[in-house]
């Protein structure tokens, strides 16, 4: 199995873990995450959804400077780009169901709300050509 696709299911696994823990601590760890004064939630569902966008950008451009130094074929481009889509979109989809869960369990819509700049960002990384043809010149 190639580099790429074991990558994604790796995230793809490390997401479902970190889903598990958040669940558990909302469910049976409520007292001591009041930190934030009740608005724990609030910044739990913050942080959860920063951290897997702000690893898309990351992985993204790490990924774009990867693909200037190494030569492919046609395949292999299409290919590199490929992987490079699923990474990131699965990193942005984590982020919101991540933050629609955790508003969904608490019970608190202004968690929900993070999920309108996230489908932003997820249409802002769409697959399109032309970055296809910018990344491998």
């Amino acid at each position: 199995m190639d580099r790429p696709t074991l990558l994604f299911y790796r995230i793809l696994l490390i997401m479902q873990l970190i889903w598990l823990l958040v669940t558990i601590v909302l469910i049976w760890g409520r007292p001591v995450l009041e930190i934030f004064g009740g608005r724990n939630d609030f910044w739990l569902a913050v942080v959860c959804w920063f951290v897997p966008i702000l690893t898309a950008w990351v992985m993204d451009n790490g990924r774009m400077r990867q693909a200037q130094r190494w030569r492919f074929d046609e395949r292999g481009k299409r290919m590199h780009y490929r992987h490079t889509i699923f990474i990131r979109s699965a990193l942005i989809q984590a982020a919101n169901i991540l933050a629609l869960n955790i508003g969904l369990l608490a019970r608190r819509w202004e968690t929900i709300l993070l999920v309108l700049p996230g489908l932003m960002i997820y249409w802002y990384f769409r697959p399109r050509e032309q970055e296809l043809a910018k990344r491998y010149e």
